[in-house]
This record gives structure tokens, sequence and C-alpha cells, in this order.
């Protein structure tokens, strides 16, 4: 009969794998997008991922009072489709730090990290309040509007869930400072 690993050392297992991992996904994009890595640049990726959420809400605003149709949804995918593209982006020039291993990081970088992914938590619980009672309260109400109002207030939470995820490599992107440049050997 063949002896289960404790849990413990499955846990074990998959840190070191997730470790591992993440440092071989960082030297195949270490070299990634090399002009996009300063701090200028990097604040225009937050400043366009930003914008594209701005975006998401206006349209979440809008849909609120004109009748849904095909174009509202088409119009909506684009700016999720947008963030998503410029967070991938961002990720790549900020090495994925809010999404390392705490193995891997010091302690300032680990500071950063954490306070930006409990920021990100946050907007996202507390930002779900708002658009999610809208949603209920055209449930309760209801009317002829109903259907436009809670097709608003979804976006509005999609805006919110995109803020919340994309959140904290949008901090780390604002306050990295820049990486100083390897010495050429």
């Amino acid at each position: 009969m063949t002896t289960r690993p404790s849990r413990a050392g499955r846990y074990e297992r998959y840190r070191a794998g997730r470790v591992a991992r993440y440092a071989a996904q960082i030297e195949r994009r270490a070299h990634s997008l090399p002009k996009w890595r300063t701090r200028r640049r990097r604040r225009i990726l937050v400043g366009t991922n930003a914008a594209a959420i701005v975006l998401l809400v206006i349209l979440g605003i809008v849909a609120c009072f004109v009748s849904y149709s095909e174009w509202t949804a088409l119009l909506v995918t684009y700016p999720l489709i947008m963030s998503a593209l410029i967070d991938g982006r961002l990720g790549i020039v900020t090495d994925r730090l809010a999404d390392a291993p705490a193995e891997l990081l010091d302690e300032f970088e680990l500071a950063q990290r954490d306070s930006a992914r409990s920021l990100g938590l946050q907007v996202l619980q507390w930002g779900f309040f708002i658009p999610g009672f809208f949603v209920l309260y055209t449930q309760l109400v209801g009317g002829d509007t109903s259907r436009s109002f809670t097709y608003g207030g979804w976006i509005l939470m999609l805006a919110v869930f995109s803020l919340g995820t994309t959140l904290p490599t949008m901090i780390l992107g604002w306050a990295l400072p820049d990486s100083e440049p390897e010495p050429e050997q």
C-alpha cells in the first residue's frame, strides 16, 4: 500500500513549482518590451488602462438610459478587451510583481506588492456594493426601464471587476522606479 504525501509536503512542492515557473517566465520575458520598461512609458500604459475602465463606466451609465441593443454589447467588449491587453503588457514591464511569489521578493517589494493587492481587493469588495444595490433596486422597482437599468448596472459591475483586478498592476506600474540598466560587458 502506498502512502500519501502529507498536505505540508504537497504545499511545499506547489510553492517550489510556482517559484520555478515564475522565475522561468520572468527569464523568458526579461527582454520583452525594453523601451516600455521606463516609468514614463509604464505611466502611459496605466493611464490608457484607466481610460478604458472610465469608458466602460460611461458606457454603463449610457446603457441605463438607452434601450438594450446589440451595439451596446459590442461597445462594452472593446474597453474590456483593451483593458485586458494593456494589463498584460503592464504585467510584462513590471515583471509581474503583483503576482510574484513572496520567496523571490525583498522586504520593500513584498510590502509594495501586498499594499497594492490589498487596495485592489478593497476596491473590488466595496466597489460591487454600488452597482450591486443599483441592480437589486431596479429589479425590485421593475417597470419599463428596469431592463436597461439592470443591463447598465451589470456593465458597471464589469467596470468595477476590471478595475479591482488590474489595480495592483496599475499601482505598481505607476509607483515603481526605473530599473537600473545592467552593466554591459
